[in-house]
């Protein structure tokens, strides 16, 4: 078990038990740790280049860009190198590969984002699946060849394989750490041809969590989606760490530098901290608030959560008990081929209770499908599955469930709250404009919900609520929008004809 001058935080794999250091003894630690970047001029988005250099050669056959090339992407430019691959090690499933890429940019969010490369010998134009890896707590994306087979595993099928920093070696799924890891989706999907209906994440830890609430929180179809996510001893519920690690209360505070007032002690917004976890549960009751339920948004994909048995940080491995309880008991997960809760025998808290050749073997059976329906939570402005969201009130969530029935030309927009607007374009999801629609509203907050509907060509010829005529809509002819308003509690059904 190791120390990092004497801190210990959740998702380390150290003790929870923790020693306090001053402040002065930790400034380098916490530079390092934080990343903050120094002031300095970027010229372009590639910034600076960086390999990991190690032993060469072992018979590795070679990478599709050879070392010192460079390749371009969207007006930037980066530099390639690498290295050979570790001796077999036992559990790892063959030799680990320390040949890898290592690309720095800046994604303009005050972290300079370094992050792992791997492409497979296929080429740059063919589609091929991409593994994002996520590393655990207190150290950089070099933790995903250090410390697992990923890399090698993932080469070996024809993917990509990807590891991001995140911002920090501590992020614990902030804000600012998710706009890098989109900076490092941009960036490789400008650069190589990725099959989009297959990306997969595994994370452990820190980064299991990270895995599962960047999934949750990205759902819009035209960016990255995944198709299956492995959990490892995720971090699901920051407000549970916050409240049952002692680690989380000494310098340099991690959840109160991300989610609260720098690193002022007990300053962590609940709110924030939920944003950045999947669940929120009762510390008593285990109850899972569904107000603040981010899993609701990954019932379309597979997932699989593993942990030791005996994993010395109980309260992550209590977390895991919660996540998979909730999933089948109120989610509708059904463990089989698209589920599983798999306990390990094992009493660390590690990487190596995880093997990466099973781990692969099972994420590869799987492909994006999108949902037709569901009950989804937005925590900001922006896109979920189709729907575009604009929230009545920022720092707040705002469910809604829907439906989208194209034999039949309907769709619903149910039990929502906080929601100003909902835009829909017709001709992505499948439904007819030029055949009657029916829709279905309900604001469950009684605070008026306007939808949106894009591709309606002409004012329609009747509109009708709950079988009366109603006229409260507009329609746009010049950008083809008819717009709907429903304005109370009660469940009401419009039938719009052309």
């Amino acid at each position: 078990m190791t120390s990092i001058l004497g801190v210990a935080f959740a998702g380390s794999g150290q003790s929870p038990t923790a020693k306090k250091v001053s402040p002065s003894k930790l400034s380098l630690f916490v530079q390092k740790i934080l990343q903050k970047p120094k002031a300095k001029q970027v010229k372009s988005l590639m910034d600076t280049i960086e390999g990991d250099l190690g032993r060469d050669g072992l018979g590795l056959a070679p990478l599709p860009i050879q070392l010192g090339a460079k390749f371009q992407g969207q007006g930037f430019q980066a530099a390639v190198t690498g290295t050979g691959v570790w001796p077999s090690t036992p559990g790892f499933g063959g030799p680990r590969y320390r040949r890898y890429y290592e690309v720095t940019i800046n994604p303009g969010t005050g972290y300079v984002e370094t992050f792992i490369v791997q492409p497979p010998n296929v080429p740059r134009t063919t589609p091929a699946p991409l593994l994002m890896a996520f590393h655990k707590y207190g150290v950089s994306q070099k933790d995903i060849p250090i410390n697992t087979n990923l890399i090698a595993q993932g080469v070996q099928r024809g993917w990509y394989v990807i590891a991001p920093l995140s911002a920090a070696q501590i992020h614990f799924s902030s804000i600012q750490s998710q706009a890098n890891t989109d900076a490092v989706f941009q960036w490789v999907f400008a650069n190589f041809a990725i099959d989009r209906t297959k990306i997969y994440g595994v994370g452990f830890s820190m980064g299991g969590g990270a895995a599962l609430n960047y999934a949750a929180r990205h759902v819009d179809p035209a960016g990255p989606m995944f198709a299956a996510i492995l959990d490892h001893t995720g971090t699901v519920d920051l407000n549970d760490a916050y409240l049952n690690d002692p680690g989380m209360h000494v310098y340099p505070y991690p959840l109160d530098y991300w989610f609260g007032t720098g690193w002022v002690p007990g300053s962590a917004d609940p709110w924030r901290m939920a944003r950045s976890s999947l669940i929120k549960f009762d510390d008593v009751t285990l109850a899972v608030d569904p107000d603040q339920d981010l899993a609701g948004n990954l019932t379309h994909i597979a997932l699989k959560l593993v942990r030791a048995d005996n994993d010395p940080l109980a309260y992550l491995a209590r977390q895991c008990d919660v996540l998979d309880s909730h999933l089948r008991n109120a989610l509708g997960f059904v463990p089989g081929p698209r589920y599983a809760y798999d306990v390990i025998p094992g009493a660390t808290h590690t990487w190596a209770t995880m093997n990466s050749k099973a781990a692969c073997d099972w994420l590869q059976q799987h492909t994006l499908v999108l949902p037709s329906a569901g009950s989804t939570l937005a925590d900001h402005d922006g896109v979920y599955f189709h729907f575009t969201i604009e929230q009545d009130a920022v720092d707040a969530f705002t469910p809604f469930d829907w439906n989208i029935d194209v034999g039949a030309n309907s769709l619903s927009l149910t039990e929502t709250k906080n929601l100003k607007r909902a835009t829909l374009d017709l001709a992505v999801v499948g439904l007819n404009p030029a055949s009657p629609l029916t829709v279905t509203l309900k604001s469950a907050d009684g605070l008026s919900d306007e939808l949106k509907l894009l591709g309606w060509p002409a004012p329609p010829t009747i509109v009708t609520r709950d079988g009366a005529p109603e006229t409260s809509w507009t329609h746009d002819a010049q950008t083809g929008t008819l717009t709907i308003g429903e304005y109370d509690a009660s469940i009401h059904a419009w039938s719009i004809t052309p």
